[in-house]
């Protein structure tokens, strides 16, 4: 029986001479084009038997073209990130494109590792989150080398400084009125706020979209009730602490996102309070944990297909700048659980 070759060692040259077909040919329809049926069955199977796998690095060198898009998280234990990372698998499937993930765990030397990376892949273009462990001013130098490579990039979370780089940060405003709509409906208006490090632009944007939902919903603002710090659920945990140990507490709490209100929730059990009966509590970004908590929590569900397709649109050079971001943003959902 003969030994397939081994598979890095599998060239177009081997499979043209088994199967009498040209290079030419073979390099075509193992790059999915079109050609002869017969041609196609024998150049896939005999492929399949000598175990051929197409080099893509090689593919992208001979076309100058790469169908690879960089992605930047800070985590993997944040449950928003694996989520926003399935998002742009599902719309880069799609459009055969491959998404390379790159993970910093909130290191700024694994963020320049993985950009180099990137760059060394030929990704066609970058999706980066912006988040608390690296503040935007601390992308400087990063950002300044892929503009000048002229690789596209998109900045999630953050509002970009560089007018060749598009930033991507939610209409807050927005949501925070769909939340604050809802508890008034639910006959409460003593609203706290517990929120992420304000000099990281996307907790600071919710912060700042609270305040102008309360305003238009005329409601008293008590600055000692709108709280920010750690990001985590330990962050709300503490900070939600501080509001219900006073002795004059509010009746709702809105958290920036599903994380903190995991901890504010734990933190009224801590205080034998009843959810929603003597506090409310909400979340943003309907995580798939906010399901499972006790009570159910009530959050604010972003839609992530379609935010998904617009930062792919941003950052592919075929799409690039063909987007509706406001289509987008219209698109945010009230999810009524049982924590209001």
């Amino acid at each position: 029986m003969p030994v397939a070759c081994h598979p890095m060692t599998v060239t177009i040259y081997d499979i043209a001479k088994k199967t009498g077909v040209s290079p030419k040919t073979v390099a075509r329809i193992l790059n999915g084009e079109s050609g002869r049926p017969k041609n196609v069955e024998k150049i896939k199977r005999v492929a399949d038997e000598l175990g051929y796998i197409r080099n893509k690095s090689a593919a992208t060198l001979r076309s100058g073209k790469s169908n690879s898009i960089g992605v930047l998280i800070s985590s993997l234990t944040n449950p928003f990130y694996p989520v926003f990372l399935e998002s742009l698998y599902s719309e880069a499937k799609g459009r055969n494109l491959h998404i390379i993930p790159g993970v910093t765990f909130g290191d700024m030397e694994n963020l320049r590792e993985s950009v180099d990376l990137f760059i060394e892949s030929r990704v066609a273009g970058i999706i980066a989150s912006v988040d608390e462990e690296h503040p935007l001013e601390e992308w400087e130098d990063v950002v300044e080398k892929i503009i000048k490579l002229k690789i596209p990039l998109l900045l999630a979370g953050a509002e970009s400084k560089w007018k060749e780089v598009p930033g991507f940060l939610g209409d807050e405003t927005r949501t925070m009125t769909l939340i604050i709509k809802h508890l008034l409906e639910r006959g409460r208006s003593n609203i706290g706020f517990v929120g992420g490090p304000l000099h990281v632009q996307g907790h600071k944007s919710r912060h700042d979209g609270f305040l102008k939902a309360m305003d238009k919903a005329k409601l008293k603002q008590r600055p000692s009730w709108i709280l920010t710090g750690e990001a985590s659920v330990i962050g709300g945990e503490q900070m939600a602490l501080k509001l219900l140990q006073r002795k004059n507490r509010p009746d709702a709490i809105i958290c920036s996102n599903d994380i903190l209100a995991i901890g504010a929730i734990r933190a009224a059990h801590l205080e034998n309070l009843d959810i929603p009966g003597q506090i409310a509590i909400t979340g943003i970004d309907d995580i798939p944990l906010s399901e499972f908590t006790y009570p159910e929590l009530t959050t604010v569900r972003q839609p992530r297909a379609m935010m998904a397709k617009v930062m792919l649109d941003t950052v592919s050079p075929e799409t690039r700048n063909k987007n509706d971001r406001r289509e987008m943003l219209s698109h945010v959902q009230l999810i009524a659980r049982k924590s209001s």
